[in-house]
């Protein structure tokens, strides 16, 4: 018998039951949250994932300009494979670290400060880390299916590590005083022309 799945937080409630058809106050089982493959809750003011967990199913996640700060109910779904987290209050991405089939991760606007969980995510595609607090890409090295990456508005010193991203073809980035990007654009190592964007400070 499936048992019914908690869901505390009323706004992440009602995006489920609207996905699921249901009546407001409905009991959600856990099988019901299997049914999820797709959710699109975007500035619905959810601060709790809780019970998100039950959604084991779940490839795409888009849930950007929430409150949100805890992933670990997220921490096993691992059918993912696109998470869009924009504008929360994030300062830790660890919880992601087994979802190995990610191919695209956008959390920019947070306050995240470590990646090194990006390590693991050896499948990423697109990863945004614009505007957090990020000192060090190093975690980047091996994602070398990487194609788009955003990291501007962070305090970032080396870019060097960047040249060894081979399927990278689109990078936004920060630089403050003089333009040291020859090495980024150097067409030796990169599979094309690269396309950069440049947020510039003197």
């Amino acid at each position: 018998m499936s048992h019914s799945v908690d869901i505390p937080d009323l706004n992440l409630r009602g995006v489920i039951e609207k996905k699921l058809g249901k009546t407001i106050g409905d009991s959600i089982s856990e099988e019901e949250m299997k049914l999820l493959k797709d959710l699109e809750m975007p500035e619905t003011s959810v601060q709790n994932l809780t019970g998100l967990e039950y959604a084991k199913n779940l490839t795409r996640l888009s849930a950007g300009s929430n409150l949100i700060s805890n992933l670990w109910p997220l921490a096993e779904l691992v059918n993912l494979k696109w998470i869009d987290l924009w504008g929360n209050s994030i300062v830790d991405i660890n919880p992601l670290a087994a979802l190995n089939r990610l191919e695209g991760l956008w959390v920019q606007n947070n306050s995240i400060v470590n990646i090194s969980v990006v390590e693991h995510l050896t499948k990423l595609k697109n990863l945004s880390l614009h505007d957090n607090n990020i000192l060090d890409l190093a975690p980047l090295e091996g994602l070398i299916r990487l194609e788009g990456l955003e990291v501007d508005i962070n305090s970032l010193s080396d870019l060097l590590l960047l040249k060894g991203l081979r399927s990278l073809d689109q990078l936004k980035i920060e630089i403050e005083g003089p333009l040291p990007l020859k090495c980024l654009l150097d067409k030796e190592w990169t599979g094309g022309p690269l396309r950069v964007h440049v947020r510039k400070f003197i």
